[in-house]
């Protein structure tokens, strides 16, 4: 036995939205050194982050990897890292990031933090971020140097998915940079694109059309000395590309138009800077 029911007789139910959830995650690494070796003290993983560490690497090798597979508009993500005395440690991510299309107008928030003790060194590699049309993401990356440690500092970022011809047209891209040594602030730096400035992208005020940028900043003891070094790692790059040095600083930046050719750019310059070879992950 069975009825038949109209639509017109049955409630209208809410449609279901995905506008309320939100990732708060990130993870939380300590390094110390014990018995003459980096080893990892502290970890903490949260909403879809996870870290880890190869056997093979040495000093420690931080892989993180974001199970949700990209940031999403309203994600709040925190990186949280700390390298005691006389430590080493090396951060890199699983893959590229993507910063999805923001569907309610939300804009995606990602703090990076890090604290490098007396005689201590850190690595910062992660792979490229992709930023979708539309995506909105505010990041900032805060870095505390004691007297004697070293930073080395590499980012890429992909303006829009070139292999789909996307350009951006509209969105958010805010990024801030601040690096202090020995309590004394050494690198700023202040990036904001809109919808006003992403049509100017083109200029060659801007990007000249280029669809990667790429910044690497190496700050601590022997820098300078290696500019000649890292200008001839980069001198056949196929993309435009420059070194400059100055108050115990190294900084390139690049413009290019594919992110396969900055890889290896990178993979030149990162050992040339006294940081060993890319991790391994890059190629996998």
């Amino acid at each position: 036995m069975f009825s038949v029911i109209y639509p017109s007789e049955v409630e209208e139910l809410p449609k279901p939205s995905i506008g309320g959830v939100r990732v708060r995650g990130g993870v939380s690494v300590s390094i110390e050194a014990r018995d003459g070796r980096s080893r990892v003290t502290d970890l903490s993983e949260r909403d879809g982050y996870k870290v880890r560490f190869p056997r093979h690497a040495d000093p420690p090798e931080a892989i993180i990897i974001n199970t949700g597979g990209g940031l999403a508009s309203g994600d709040n993500i925190q990186q949280s890292f700390h390298v005691g005395d006389g430590a080493s440690l090396t951060v890199t991510t699983q893959a590229a990031e993507r910063s999805y299309r923001s569907v309610d107008g939300a804009t995606t928030t990602l703090n990076v933090t890090a604290n490098v003790g007396d005689s201590a060194s850190l690595t910062w590699l992660p792979q490229e971020t992709i930023l979708f049309d539309r995506s909105r993401l505010s990041r900032s990356i805060d870095i505390d140097l004691a007297v004697s440690s070293r930073v080395l500092l590499a980012e890429t970022v992909v303006f829009g998915r070139t292999a789909m011809g996307e350009i951006l047209n509209t969105g958010l891209f805010a990024d801030k940079w601040r690096i202090r040594h020995n309590n004394r602030l050494a690198f700023a730096e202040n990036v904001r694109l809109t919808d006003e400035t992403f049509k100017d992208m083109t200029t060659a005020a801007m990007n000249g059309g280029a669809h990667v940028a790429t910044t690497i900043v190496c700050i601590g003891a022997g820098a300078e000395d290696r500019l000649n070094n890292a200008r001839c790692a980069i001198g056949d790059a196929p993309f435009r590309c420059a070194a400059s040095a100055w108050n115990g600083m190294l900084v390139v930046r690049g413009l290019a138009h594919r992110s396969e050719d900055v890889r290896h750019m990178v993979a030149r310059l990162v050992p040339v800077l006294g940081a060993g070879p890319l991790p391994r992950i890059w190629w996998t």
